[in-house]
This record gives structure tokens, sequence and C-alpha cells, in this order.
């Protein structure tokens, strides 16, 4: 009896999960669960916070273009496997610091690394997966992520920094780690037969970028992306410390945000699968990040178990996000061989809110001394993310399908 070979497309898909869990989830993702810790060593505004959480998004819409980019360049194996281990190193870096500047420029660091390792996750699963799988695909990936940031924001500050002996040591921890998983991908991955990737074709940056970008719908998601995940970092980032000075014991504020996480792994799962079934990609985005909106202003108002309720809520319905990793490689007049392009250039002027939102919020509630309000603003921005996906063309399966269909019979 013979074993059967296991597709080399799900090894792929296994890869990419176990870097975004621990590279791109719990080295990333630990800061906000540490916060109490830090700033006890590093004394910092909650502006200053949130431009310390956030920044790494401001390197994201600098670099994620040229990451992308590189990988239609450079090849995905390469690529990623140099970015985590950098990620490592920087994380590791973040061990050293004593003052706001040094952390922040760290982080920076982190966020360049990620520029080139997280677009790229995505268009390494667009050169293995089918479209009609590439819901799913984006959604288990980013469930990946989840598991990791979840578990970084429940356990790091309540129980493994305690264990390590401190936030620096933990810090230490992850990079190590990251370093590892860096490693390993790059004696185990490999192009995908698909893969636009040929050392001895001449890769045009100026070719690659004029396709892309003449797209409008790609401003527009862009815009969404901006919105969309600058709401969501910021209300992670702000939410553990806030429920604590409500009075809520800190094991407990750091699970809300953690629930979020955790729930979204459902959700990730759920609706791209749906949206694959259904083959449609628009009607499972926008309705939700309306209701998300809504249930983030509530969240600033509440505490306790009501607030755990709505983290969970908040996770299942965010679940969408695999399908805007997956709408750049579907939108018409993208080829394969701008995947990392169109990837990059989602991410990184997409990446601009995910800085903006958190500073801006925590200059909120600097200004008022009331967290709540940083929270209405945050829903608001959440609501106009989902506003600027109605105007996009749908790009599901059952769209190109009919169209294929149209043009037969013309």
């Amino acid at each position: 009896m013979t074993v059967k070979k296991l597709p080399f497309r799900w090894v792929v898909l296994l890869l990419t999960v176990l870097v975004n869990l621990f590279v791109g989830g719990m080295n990333q993702s630990c800061m906000p669960s540490l916060y109490g810790e830090i700033i006890k060593d590093i004394p910092m505004t909650h502006a200053q916070w949130g431009t310390v959480w956030g920044i790494g998004s401001v390197a994201a819409m600098a670099f994620s273009l040229i990451g992308g980019m590189s990988a239609d360049w450079l090849g995905i194996r390469f690529v990623i496997g140099i970015a985590t281990i950098f990620m490592g190193i920087f994380g590791i870096g973040r061990a050293l610091t004593s003052n706001f500047l040094q952390l922040a420029v760290l982080m920076f660091c982190m966020g360049i690394s990620n520029s080139f390792m997280m677009p790229n996750l995505a268009k390494s699963l667009g050169h293995w997966f089918p479209s009609s799988e590439l819901g799913l695909a984006n959604g288990i990936l980013i469930a990946g992520v989840c598991v990791g940031s979840g578990s970084a924001l429940m356990l790091s500050g309540v129980y493994l920094s305690p264990l390590m002996g401190g936030w620096r040591r933990l810090l230490w921890l992850y990079g190590l780690i990251s370093i590892i998983i860096g490693i390993f991908w790059l004696c185990i991955m490999r192009e995908g037969q698909s893969s636009s990737h040929n050392p001895k074709e001449e890769f045009s940056f100026r070719k690659a970028l004029s396709v892309v970008i003449r797209i409008k719908d790609m401003w527009l998601l862009m815009a969404s992306r901006f919105c969309i995940f600058g709401a969501l970092l910021a209300v992670i980032g702000f939410l553990p410390e806030l429920l604590v000075s409500k009075g809520m014991r800190p094991n407990l504020a750091h699970l809300s945000s953690s629930l979020i996480y955790y729930a979204n792994i459902i959700g990730v799962i759920a609706i791209p699968i749906l949206s694959d079934r259904f083959g449609l990609r628009k009607i499972f985005i926008w309705p939700f990040s309306l209701l998300s909106a809504f249930l983030i202003v509530v969240l600033g108002l509440v505490d306790g178990i009501a607030s755990l309720a709505l983290c969970a809520l908040i996770g299942l319905l965010v679940g969408f996000i695999p399908l805007l990793m997956a709408l750049p490689m579907e939108m018409e007049g993208i080829s394969q061989s701008y995947f990392g392009t169109s990837i990059g250039l989602a991410t990184g002027l997409g990446a601009l809110g995910s800085f903006m939102a958190p500073a801006i919020g925590g200059k909120i509630i600097d200004a008022t001394g009331k967290g709540w309000c940083a929270f209405v603003f945050w829903g608001l921005l959440m609501a106009i993310g989902a506003l600027f996906i109605l105007p996009m063309k749908e790009t599901g399966s059952k769209i190109k399908a009919l169209s294929v269909i149209k043009d037969s019979m013309e």
C-alpha cells in the first residue's frame, strides 16, 4: 500500500501559517500586553504609545510596494526568508532600548521587514492555489496570525513575562524563534510552478507599477484598507489599558483584545468559505464592516463581560479580512506576474491608516481624558472603510464565470 504524497501547496500553506503565527503574530502583537511593564522602564504619553504601536505601518506604507515587487523579481523563497530573519533581529533589538525614540525606530525597522514578508505570504498562496480555493487559503493564513496575536496578547504580559523574568527577556525569546523560522523557510520553501519568477527574465519595476496603478478599484481598496485596518489596529492596541483603567483585572483586560483574534479564527475561515461558495466578495465585506463599526463605538462605552462579548463578535465579523487580501489578485488586468506588486501597493499605501488611527486616537485621549471618544473616532473610520468597497467591481468567481459566458455568446 502506497501513501499518497501531500500536495506541496498544502505544505506552502502550513509554512505561511507558521510564519504568520510566530513572526507576524506573537513577535509583533505582544506589545499591548507588555504596555504596563514597558512604560515603567520607558515613560510615554498615550500619543507616544500610539506612535510606537502604529509606526510599523508607516514602514509598510513606504516599503510594501518595494517588498511586493522584490518577490516578483527575486522570488518569494529568498525575500520572505530573509525578511523573517530580520524580523527576529529587530525584535530582539527592542529588548535593548532605553527610550521612546529607540523603541519607535526598532518598531519601524520591524515594519520594514514585515513589508517584505506579509504581502508575499499572500502572493505565495496566489501561485499555488486556484481562485476557487484562494479565499479559504487566505482565511487559514490569517487564522495563523490570529492565533499568534491572540496568544501573545493573552499570555505575554500576564504569564510569559513573569516566567521569563521581564519583558526584555521575552522579546529575546520571540526574536530567536523568528530567526529560526526564517532559516527553516529558506530550507523548505520553493517557487510555485505557476510563479512568474524567472531569474533569466528581466523584471520591469516601471511596467509592473504602471499596470497596477491604473486600476481604479486598487485605489478604492487602498482607501478601504486605510480605514478598516487602522481602526482595528488602534482598538486592539488601546483596549486592554482602557479596560484596566475602568477597574477590570489585567488578565481579563488582556483577554479582551485576544478574543478579537481568537473569534477571528472562526470568522476568517467561515466567511471566505461562504464567499468562495457563492462566488462573491463585496457582499461579505461592507455589511460586516458597518456592523463592526457600530460595535466598536459601543465597545468604548462598556466594560466587564459586555466588553468581552463585543470583542468576540467583532472578531467574528471582521472575518472578511482575507477577502481584502484576495481582491488584489482577482482584479481585472492583474496577472500573476504582478501579484506581489498589486498586494504590495494595496498593503503599503493602505497601511498609512494603521499608523494614523492609533496616533490620532491617542491624541484624542490625551486631550479629552476619555477613552470612549477615541473609540467613536475609530468606529467612524471603520464605517467609512465599508463605504469605499461599494463602488468597486465584483471580483468573485461567479461574476467572472458570467463574464466568460457573455463573451463567448458575443
